[in-house]
């Protein structure tokens, strides 16, 4: 009977092999569309595929370690935003696409924000109680979300790009969706440090947390 180690590592090879069918159809998709004059596919292709390689790249240059976890949720995030949402164009076909990103990249952020106090706090630069921990985390997805906003109104605003899209009620309707993913990062990181136990997809997702602030401290 195969161990529970050895299911775990067949899982994430299977994960990988996605990836790297993800990453192979990028390719070749930017190579078609380069050779077809088909450049704003091909720049989506290229974007997307450097967006999803460069956690996997740039951190060992830098002797920084990312878990397998988040970088396999880096690369679909990023095939999920640039390649189905502007490639696919899964934003005006799926109302529910934006509100779907919007809360995953929140609640990314908001377990960053998890990780870099607990790094800090296992470096003994900083005192990582529970709520400090739950609020650092929170403020700072989104402050992140908030300046992404920005960043999308100066796009629309100064190169007539349609990145808002309904204007108000886009913008808000994401900060409000951000909101809720930084708050769920928050609870999972003030359960992790007040209660001690974990539900078991808390479990899986604090592992990959764990596993980044023993590697870089």
């Amino acid at each position: 009977m195969p161990s529970k180690d050895s299911n775990n590592q067949a899982d994430t090879d299977r994960v990988w092999q996605t990836v790297w069918l993800i990453w192979s159809g990028l390719a070749i998709s930017s190579v078609w569309a380069l050779i077809s004059g088909s450049y704003s596919t091909a720049f989506f292709a290229l974007a997307t595929l450097a967006a999803s390689m460069g956690p996997t790249l740039i951190p060992k240059k830098y002797g920084v370690h990312i878990p397998n976890g988040f970088i396999i949720a880096i690369v679909f995030f990023a095939f999920a935003t640039v390649g189905m949402g502007e490639y696919f164009n899964a934003y005006e076909k799926f109302w529910w696409w934006d509100i779907l990103l919007h809360s995953g990249s929140a609640f990314g952020f908001g377990l960053l924000g998890v990780t870099i106090l607990l790094i800090l706090s296992k470096r003994d630069k900083v005192d990582a109680n529970p709520f400090i921990l739950a609020l650092f985390a929170f403020g700072f997805s989104t402050s992140i979300g908030v300046i992404w906003e920005i960043f999308e109104f100066m796009m629309d605003t100064l190169f007539d790009m349609n990145m808002q899209k309904s204007g108000l009620v886009d913008t808000m309707t994401d900060l409000i969706v951000d909101v809720f993913g930084a708050a769920l990062a928050a609870v999972f990181g003030y359960r992790y440090l007040k209660l001690k136990r974990q539900r078991p997809i808390e479990q899986a997702v604090m592992a990959n947390v764990d596993e980044a602030v023993d590697k870089n401290t």
